[in-house]
């Protein structure tokens, strides 16, 4: 395991040791003593619809460049992506992992590529424009260190990538400086990654579906948040969740904890404090999310063991 993993477990977990030490402990148990199990079950099916609702989304992006795989085994690849990301920083590196599976199966490494780069695109795209618009109706119940974070930092990164991608093909003048001959392996990889992503702006109806789907599944997303809050007995207004979450979800973005551990917690306990939720509260529903997100890394996990063991299967019948 690398340095800079076991240093993000680190402070995931220092994070919530720290948060849940100035919290209480006590307080934190009496809220999820009384969560109701069947709320949570339900919010488990519908992350797993959301992750059915993703792997749709690749497919389409995929279909419209004439590559056709099968929906259950993009819904397998995706996956096992959940399973990695429960050890990678922030969901990047489970976004390689599918490309690397995709491409062993087609053995069409750079479409396989520049597939799951424009779904994470389309997702970063759909998420920024729902915190920028509850960022806008917000603004008052946002603290200011999130704000200017989200607006500086983080908002228009995913906007300024697809301008330099699409507009000005920035990529590939960077590449061709004369600092990155040396690495023509790595360059010829990027550059053949680049024109395949050039291949996507065409495509203007691909797109639009795709990002239509990205905004179902983030609104998905948000009503799986308020179902938590219901389970956990809280009175919070829907409205808040659309200001809230969205803010979140970008700020988990920075990739300084796996999976966002202690982020995740920390943002809601500082957000949803805005609106009079206690600490307490907001430590609990933002704990559970993250506990649906492990859920989900363990159906992962079964389903990249379920993978490698037919794997096996079939290389000893042949």
């Amino acid at each position: 395991m690398k340095i800079r993993t076991i240093l993000k477990i680190i402070i995931s977990f220092l994070l919530i040791i720290f948060i849940v030490y100035n919290v209480g402990v006590e307080q934190i148990w009496n809220q999820f003593s009384n969560m109701k199990l069947q709320l949570f079950f339900i919010v488990i099916i519908l992350d797993a619809l959301g992750v059915a609702i993703s792997a749709k989304k690749w497919q389409i992006l995929l279909e419209s460049k004439r590559i056709y795989v099968g929906y259950i085994d993009l819904l397998k690849h995706y996956y096992i992506g959940v399973f990695f990301n429960a050890f990678l920083p922030t969901t990047i590196g489970g976004d390689a992992v599918k490309s690397y599976y995709l491409s062993k199966e087609l053995d069409k490494r750079i479409e396989a590529l520049s597939s799951v780069i424009m779904e994470r695109l389309t997702g970063l795209i759909a998420i920024v424009s729902i915190g920028a618009c509850a960022m806008l109706m917000g603004y008052a119940l946002i603290p200011r260190d999130a704000f200017v974070i989200a607006t500086l930092v983080i908002i228009p990164g995913p906007l300024l990538l697809m301008v330099l991608i699409f507009k000005f093909n920035a990529i590939e003048k960077i590449i061709s400086l004369s600092f990155f001959s040396r690495f023509s392996n790595i360059t010829d990889i990027v550059r053949d990654a680049n024109s395949s992503l050039q291949e996507y702006s065409g495509k203007k109806y691909t797109l639009c579906i795709a990002l239509a789907i990205s905004f179902l599944y983030h609104t998905l997303l948000i009503l799986m948040n308020y179902i938590l809050a219901l389970a956990l007995g809280l009175d919070i207004e829907l409205f808040y969740f659309f200001i809230f979450v969205p803010i979140t979800e970008i700020l988990i973005l920075l990739p300084i904890t796996i999976q966002g551990f202690g982020v995740r917690s920390g943002s809601y306990v500082t957000l949803f404090s805005q609106v009079g939720i206690p600490s307490p509260s907001a430590f609990a529903l933002g704990f559970s999310m993250q506990m649906v997100k492990v859920i989900g890394n363990i159906i992962g996990g079964i389903v990249y063991a379920l993978s490698n063991l037919r794997e096996n299967e079939i290389e000893k019948e042949h």
